[in-house]
């Protein structure tokens, strides 16, 4: 099988991956599209969640995925995936997603 495109997804621990590759760059873009419209929603899904459980001053606002650009690292930018939760007047940054513990989101 040729393979003329591929993603990598990062499994919710943070380290396992999976390589989806896919004959035609079409095939690949419209299934990116699908993984990330369910990631999206399986995210504001989990917003609504916590929510229901948090004073108004200790709402999440945000939570997603951004990346930590590592200095010293050479000439080349190396970067590093972190989750990042916005939470009432709050920052809080993980190497892998918090988990539910009791209906309530942690590390």
């Amino acid at each position: 099988m040729k393979v003329s495109s591929a993603f990598e997804v990062l499994a919710l621990d943070g380290i396992s991956t999976g390589i989806l590759r896919f004959h035609t760059a079409q095939e690949s873009a419209d299934w990116l599209r699908a993984v990330s419209a369910n990631i999206s929603d399986l995210t504001r899904q989990r917003v609504r969640t916590e929510n229901k459980c948090s004073s108004p001053c200790d709402q999440v606002v945000h939570m997603g995925w951004v990346s930590e650009r590592l200095e010293g690292t050479g000439s080349c930018h190396t970067f590093r995936s972190k989750f990042l939760a916005l939470k009432g007047s709050s920052l809080h940054v993980f190497s892998t997603p918090p988990r539910e513990t009791q209906g309530r989101l942690r590390p």
